[in-house]
């Protein structure tokens, strides 16, 4: 029983404190089982896809963009979990938790920059491999010279979209790639 005052206890910890821990286990089991599944699946692609027969090299506006992303991310995670220390109470203490927020978004990040290859039996992007029978429409974004929108017949991942990120002057070959790869009559190859 619980005198009057005392903080409520599970097996002599403090509520608050086996809550903080639940949290952070749960977090990690998350991040890292969503982190294997996704090395996984790009992994199963890269085995599925073939003959690797061009990787897509990213232009440097994408490449430049995405490092403005991770340093970002990684200054406003910094900002939170330093706030303690500099006195400025921006959060409950969360040191941990948000630790583990930056490493999953850096882990992201990691996956987000695995390169887009055209192979044989299709193309293998952060998200698997999207197989020539599953493109639907190719084209490139007019406001860019150097992305392609993939339309999908099926939905993958989060969408019917892949966007493809190319140097520019590689961009015409990519698309004739593309394009001869999904005209292909299966029955005279």
């Amino acid at each position: 029983m619980l005198n009057k005052g005392s903080d409520p206890m599970i097996l002599g910890w403090p509520i608050e404190l086996v809550a903080g821990i639940s949290l952070i286990i749960i977090l990690i089991v998350i991040y890292v089982a969503a982190l294997y599944k996704s090395f996984k699946k790009y992994e199963n692609a890269e085995r599925d896809a073939g003959e690797v027969l061009l990787e897509i090299v990213p232009s440097k506006r994408i490449l430049k963009l995405r490092r403005i992303d991770i340093v970002a991310t990684i200054g406003i995670f910094l900002f939170f979990y330093l706030s303690e220390f500099i006195h400025y109470k921006v959060l409950p203490p969360m040191r941990m938790e948000i630790g583990i927020v930056l490493i999953g978004a850096i882990a992201s990040f990691y996956l987000n920059d695995k390169p887009q290859k055209i192979c044989e039996n299709g193309i293998v992007v952060r998200y698997g491999l999207v197989s020539w029978s599953n493109i639907k429409e190719i084209m490139p974004i007019d406001e860019t010279d150097d992305s392609i929108n993939i339309i999908l017949y099926k939905r993958m991942n989060l969408g019917k979209k892949i966007t493809l990120y190319c140097q520019s002057e590689d961009i015409m070959n990519v698309l004739h790639m593309i394009e001869r790869k999904i005209n292909v009559n299966p029955e005279i190859v």
